[in-house]
């Protein structure tokens, strides 16, 4: 499917813009952006700005409290929970994770449990962001269920994804960022709007058969499949009792669905971040060569012919390279509907870079 392709700079305000011009916060609006922008940059399409506009009907169904403001609480040296009030989990997590990173500059660890958040975009965003800061940075989200139980038919997990940045000496952090699911659950919505099947064996309709068809699927396998499903399921179990047991937020199989966008009143999501100073062990020179000794090390390894042994992240790496380059691409539906959000509003279009071939897009949480 053919995509547009737009500077990244000009693309993250545009999609600030459409989002303050629609009812978001100032503060809401430039986190959001920020968050979604950065996925597309980073070649995390399903997570990126094609989740725009369901945030803009969001504020209009009332599933999202334009008015909300955060409130952090630290409960004990190294622990501190943070309520969202309702809003955009994008800009409760960024202060989640500077709150975990303080905690652990002062005692060397930092844990903050947030509730009261909402659908955040890619956890792998705020994981980058803590690691950016010195700090390796864990990070989990759960979700309304999308992922059938190991050996069931319906959806009982979200898609729970798990995060984790380590910093680098000479380069980006590195990124592990990762559904607990086969796929991540927008790739359905994705796959959807470019008219492309599903790939085998992650998807179910709703009797609970295999489908590649994007417009059947009802719900993912756990990552593993159906004989090994217990090892994704166990991790999902695992994110939503860290994000449920430490933050008193719902349960996953109360929670609605990504695409009902007429809640009403907010959806108490809640995340888990963890923030580590290693360079409380070895110093910080150590610490940063040490991990990119091991990178290197991981990248060197003798590869398939035609293929590369990249360490986690490096896709993404090397998409960001590109698309700072030739711009990001935006699905044509997904340009349309920002299109239709910014002609009600009276908000001008961004220049262009030449189309181009939608790129395919990068597994993620």
């Amino acid at each position: 499917m053919e995509s547009v392709r737009v500077e990244k700079v000009a693309l993250e305000a545009f999609c600030t813009s459409i989002l303050a011009a629609h009812g978001a916060s100032e503060a809401a609006s430039v986190a959001c952006a920020r968050a979604t922008t950065d996925a597309s940059l980073r070649g995390v399409d399903t997570h990126g700005v094609r989740l725009i506009p369901s945030y803009v009907a969001w504020v209009k169904g009332g599933r999202l409290d334009t008015d909300a403001d955060t409130h952090f609480r630290k409960v004990a040296p190294s622990m501190g929970i943070l309520d969202g009030g309702g809003g955009f989990g994008h800009i409760a997590s960024y202060r989640a994770v500077d709150e975990a990173v303080s905690l652990a500059r002062e005692t060397g660890i930092g844990a903050v449990a947030v509730h009261g958040s909402a659908h955040h975009g890619a956890t792998g965003t705020y994981a980058l962001y803590g690691a950016s800061q010195g700090c390796v940075t864990f990070g989990f989200t759960h979700s309304a269920p999308g992922v059938v139980a190991h050996g069931g038919r319906h959806a009982f997990h979200g898609t729970n994804p798990i995060a984790f940045a380590m910093p680098l000496a000479g380069e980006e952090p590195m990124l592990l960022d990762m559904a607990t699911s086969s796929i991540p659950l927008n790739r359905i919505y994705l796959r959807r709007d470019t008219g492309t099947a599903l790939p085998e064996d992650v998807a179910v309709d709703r009797d609970g058969a295999m489908t590649t068809d994007a417009h059947a699927a009802q719900s993912l396998l756990p990552l593993g499949g159906v004989h090994y499903g217990y090892k994704g399921a166990g991790l999902a179990m695992m994110v939503e009792l860290l994000c449920t047991v430490f933050t008193g937020s719902a349960a996953a199989v109360t929670l609605p669905a990504f695409a009902d966008v007429s809640r009403g009143r907010p959806s108490p999501i809640g995340h888990f971040f963890l923030a580590i100073d290693g360079a409380r062990f070895r110093g910080s020179a150590a610490f940063s060569d040490a991990g990119a000794a091991a990178v290197a090390r991981l990248r060197a390894c003798v590869a398939l012919v035609g293929l590369d042994v990249m360490a986690p992240g490096d896709p993404e790496k090397r998409e960001k390279a590109v698309r700072l380059v030739q711009g990001v691409p935006v699905d044509r539906a997904t340009w349309d509907r920002l299109s239709i959000l910014a002609r009600d509003k009276g908000i001008g279009m961004p220049t262009l870079f030449q189309q181009q071939p939608h790129v395919p897009e990068n597994a993620d949480d």
